[in-house]
């Protein structure tokens, strides 16, 4: 499938053992060397997205936004973020066996000693659940 302007992706964030999902936009597309490009955004309230003006329904893209919330990616290799949610969450429960494989369970996810890789996989599992029952 064609990835066109305005497509939306899921990543999955860490707060201790709390799920947050990123959404990220495609919002240009640019040739350049024969290379075609993608420009992802996170989709910040508030910070990236928000209101514009005081005009009703003005909403959009904030500008001068840090250029640590683009990602450029190259089209042709696909979609660099999950197409939903539940999709970023099998990406990540996927990332944490190999990295419980690789480590431990017993492991702390952070240097701060947050909790382990095993709580966050127990955590993963338990949303992957939740997220299927409520389909």
């Amino acid at each position: 499938m064609a990835l066109k302007t305005g497509d939306i992706c899921y990543s999955v964030q860490w707060t201790g053992t709390r799920i947050e999902y990123c959404e990220h936009v495609l919002r240009t597309i640019r040739t350049r060397k024969h290379l075609t490009y993608g420009y992802w955004w996170c989709k910040i309230p508030g910070v990236t997205w928000g209101k514009l003006s005081k005009t009703h329904g003005d909403y959009g893209w904030l500008p001068g936004a840090w250029p640590g919330f683009r990602r450029k990616h190259p089209i042709d290799r696909g979609r660099p973020y999950a197409a939903s949610k539940l999709g970023a969450l099998r990406d990540e429960i996927a990332d944490l066996r190999v990295t419980i494989a690789r480590y431990g369970a017993d492991e702390p996810y952070d240097e701060d000693g947050g909790p382990t890789l095993g709580d966050q996989l127990k955590a993963a599992l338990a949303a992957q659940k939740r997220m299927r029952k409520s389909k």
